[in-house]
């Protein structure tokens, strides 16, 4: 399991830097505030979904060549018992004390959570029209959660700067940019490890901070509000998960006086080439073999083919006959030999590698095997052992075309599994 979510977690990183990075040079800049927000969300939801998609693409170069497949045979590392165990133990502490963690990060988000609401209900408040207005004491900022918010009893702020301060909160309601520092700090919890949430937060605040100010520009000036930011602009940092008025305030001054800047839409389209990019890096993946479903039941597929750069094909190797070869016993002999003769490599177990490994041969007209190779493997030692083995496998009735014994090339999937 931890071999698999390590690769997992590594490409989400990878998409969320890359993600980061794109904003920052690119978008950070512009005055496309709701793109910017979309942008933030969408680039979360395919920085954890494209290490999920694992899409085969086919090399260039492909000919006209066809196999015939074999159903896989998985390798168990359980052989070896105190290699493989003491593999299992290490694997089962890094999970649980992460999953300790992440427990230990969301019961703090939560506490968090609930602080916030005691507030709201021990405070005097007031029902307006799509918000409520909570009274608290004069040391804590005007801020937003949600639809609450936070309103000091005594502000030393005349009637028209309170006025544009309280419709920048209530911009905050309306979009429910509560919602999205919501999200990214439960995925903050949930995946800590990753060293990009700092930096996701610091996005979300400034971009809902430039959307509420512009809502309030379009009856005042830039400079009569940016007076009132720095005017207003406190030293404590207010409740966690909340928008505060002040958060933000030097770039937001600064962003007001750009507001003759107009949008470069060459900037905003440069986004969906990104994700196509990222997709094509993270979710496709050459495949010289394309795998077919397997049944349950490890039985040989009749006319079964897929194709394969596996080299040209002499003139007396077939792939397409009338009778398959068929191991002495069935394939669940082959089964049984390659499981109890397939060691599992000491430097593969150790490092936690799985994986399959496409064995081609040939079963020649005696119901001999020769030409064995592996033509897509995991290394480690893995792809030497399942070549050996193959090379041992007991004797085949070989293939029939028109009446005649003939040779016929075949592929092996061999699944080595910790």
């Amino acid at each position: 399991m931890i071999t698999n979510i390590l690769p997992y977690l590594a490409e989400s990183l990878l998409c969320g830097i890359i993600f980061l990075v794109f904003y920052r040079l690119v978008l950070a800049g512009e005055k496309s505030f709701s793109f910017n927000r979309f942008y933030l969300l969408g680039s979360l939801l395919l920085m954890f979904l494209l290490p999920l998609l694992h899409i085969n693409t086919q090399a260039g170069g492909v000919g006209d060549l066809s196999t015939i497949y074999l159903p896989e045979v998985e390798m168990n590392g359980g052989k070896n018992v105190s290699t493989n165990e003491a593999t299992i133990h290490w694997g089962l502490w890094v999970l649980w004390s992460y999953l300790a963690i992440s427990a230990i990060l969301f019961i703090r988000l939560v506490s968090n959570l609930t602080n916030i609401m005691q507030r709201v209900r021990k405070a005097e408040s007031s029902t307006e029209d799509g918000y409520r207005l909570v009274h608290v004491r004069e040391d804590v900022p005007v801020s937003t959660f949600f639809h609450y918010i936070f309103w000091p009893q005594h502000m030393s702020l005349s009637t028209e700067e309170q006025s544009m301060v309280l419709k920048h909160e209530i911009t905050h309601v309306k979009q429910w940019h509560t919602l999205d520092l919501l999200l990214v700090n439960t995925l903050a919890s949930l995946f800590w490890i990753l060293p990009v949430w700092k930096q996701y937060r610091k996005a979300f605040e400034e971009t809902h901070e430039y959307l509420a100010d512009r809502e309030v520009l379009r009856n005042t000036t830039p400079q009569s509000y940016g007076s009132l930011i720095a005017k207003y602009t406190l030293k404590q940092s207010g409740l966690t998960l909340t928008h505060s008025f002040a958060n933000q305030s030097l770039k937001r001054i600064t962003m007001m006086k750009n507001t003759l800047n107009s949008i470069k839409p060459m900037k905003l389209l440069m986004a969906f080439p990104l994700a196509a990019v990222m997709f094509w890096t993270v979710s496709c993946e050459e495949s010289d073999v394309i795998e077919e479903e397997q049944t349950e039941q490890p039985v040989l597929k009749e006319h079964t083919t897929i194709e394969s750069e596996a080299g040209e094909l002499p003139d007396d190797v077939l792939t397409i006959v009338d009778e398959q070869p068929m191991p002495e016993g069935g394939f669940p002999a082959i089964a049984q030999h390659i499981q109890e003769t397939l060691k599992y490599p000491g430097e593969a177990e150790k490092l936690g590698i799985e994986g399959r490994v496409y064995v081609q041969f040939i079963v020649n007209t005696d119901g001999s095997i020769s030409n064995v190779k592996a033509i897509k493997g995991i290394g480690h030692g893995c792809d030497a052992e399942a070549i050996r083995v193959v090379s041992e496998m007991p004797h085949w009735n070989p293939g029939i075309k028109d009446g005649e014994t003939v040779k016929v090339r075949m592929v092996l999937p061999i699944v080595y599994k910790l």
